[in-house]
């Protein structure tokens, strides 16, 4: 091993351990997700006879008519992050038109601080309060409803048929759901779109078309988010040696969305030893989930060398901030990748080999820096070496085209 240490049968063990863990989460993850996916599938049986089917229209809206639009968006933070693009490209083609979002607790973070979006609403998969937000909303009589999720998802099918009676339906990305939306705009799965051009797609409803896009948008971040990021990269972690001022920042992320995302603790441990040497004069900083915390801190003192840890209780808005000062991230597939993209912040992105997800949620705007395993399910086998190969790489890259 590249430490010098062998593997004891003691440590085989635990690794073989932690494997089986990962394994048996994912299976169980799936499992409960497949029995809530069935429920709503046989509620929506039961109850889409009584859905509006509109006639579907080819015709653009008129824009002056529209004067209040609400985005489905109540999933998870990479999914409200993509969708910057189309709030921007909406706020710039039509000014006069106010935007609320329908958001989730998990990522209604990302536009706390917009000033492009009106109101957010919570859904929070709570029948009495989300009927008290249903209730709420149709008070506000909206024009255009979008429905951002690509998918047949029972439950934005529900919320776009109760929100706003009488309003026009917009969806990208449905196949059998596509029936009860006045426009719809299916995903080009030959080109390999991704997922930002996808629901850019949904804006068309209004006249717009790609060359009026604006494919990127950086999330708006508060002043005291960008006062934390700062005092962060001015005077460093307080028990690290600072680098110079004119080292390259490199951020490495060990947190990921799902349990066959995560990389493994060895691996991170193993890349952060290599990339000492490699990358002598860079400035290494690691960033994790709260609820991680322990494990980063453990990787980090585990490497016996100058590496930093982002301070403790920072929030979503406050790690993004820290994500805007880096020259590049490494980071598994999550949400991370997509905030760095929004500020134009080169990431090298794990990946499993299943295609439709890369082509659809891969880094946006590069073509180096995305590194995927062999297994379509998990990023297991990836090593740290071809890891900080790439990294080196991407670094090295003086043309901006190539990224």
């Amino acid at each position: 091993r590249r430490s010098g240490r062998r593997k004891t049968p003691g440590r085989l063990r635990q690794s073989k351990m932690r494997r089986s863990s990962r394994r048996e989460t994912i299976i169980t993850s799936r499992a409960l997700k497949k029995i809530e996916h069935g429920f709503k599938a046989f509620a929506a049986k039961v109850v889409s006879p009584y859905f509006d089917k509109p006639e579907p229209r080819d015709a653009p809206l008129y824009p002056g008519s529209v004067e209040r639009v609400l985005f489905l968006r109540h999933e998870k933070i990479g999914d409200m992050v993509i969708s910057l693009p189309v709030f921007e490209t909406l706020r710039h083609s039509f000014p006069h038109i106010k935007m609320s979002v329908l958001a989730s607790p998990r990522n209604c973070d990302v536009i706390k601080s917009d000033v492009r979006i009106d109101t957010v609403y919570l859904y929070r998969k709570q029948v009495f309060k989300d009927w008290e937000t249903v209730k709420s909303i149709r008070k506000r009589k909206y024009d255009l409803v979008v429905d951002m999720i690509c998918g047949d998802s029972v439950t934005s099918l529900f919320l776009s048929q109760m929100v706003a009676p009488g309003a026009t339906r917009v969806a990208v990305g449905k196949t059998a759901f596509a029936k009860y939306y006045h426009y719809h705009y299916p995903v080009n799965l030959s080109k390999g779109e991704h997922i930002i051009d996808v629901t850019l797609g949904a804006l068309r409803c209004l006249g717009l078309n790609e060359d009026e896009f604006s494919h990127e948008a950086p999330m708006s971040l508060s002043d005291s988010a960008q006062s934390v990021a700062n005092k962060f990269i001015a005077n460093g972690d307080n028990n690290k040696r600072r680098k110079d001022n004119n080292s390259k920042i490199i951020g490495i992320n060990i947190s990921a969305g799902a349990p066959n995302r995560d990389w493994g603790a060895e691996n991170y441990a193993g890349l952060l030893k290599s990339s000492l040497a490699a990358l002598g004069s860079c400035r290494l900083v690691v960033f994790s989930v709260p609820w991680e915390r322990n494990i980063a801190q453990r990787i980090v003192s585990d490497s016996g060398a100058d590496i930093e840890l982002i301070p403790p209780g920072l929030g979503l808005e406050e790690v993004s901030a820290l994500i805007s000062k880096l020259d590049l991230l490494i980071t598994p597939d999550t949400s991370l990748i997509h905030i760095a993209r929004s500020f134009n912040v080169p990431v090298v992105g794990l990946y499993s080999n299943h295609t439709r997800n890369f082509n659809q949620w891969r880094a946006y705007g590069q073509t180096l820096g995305l590194i995927q395993g062999s297994a379509a399910d998990d990023i297991h086998d990836i090593s740290p070496e071809r890891v900080l190969a790439e990294t080196v790489a991407m670094l090295e890259t003086k043309s901006p085209e190539a990224i």
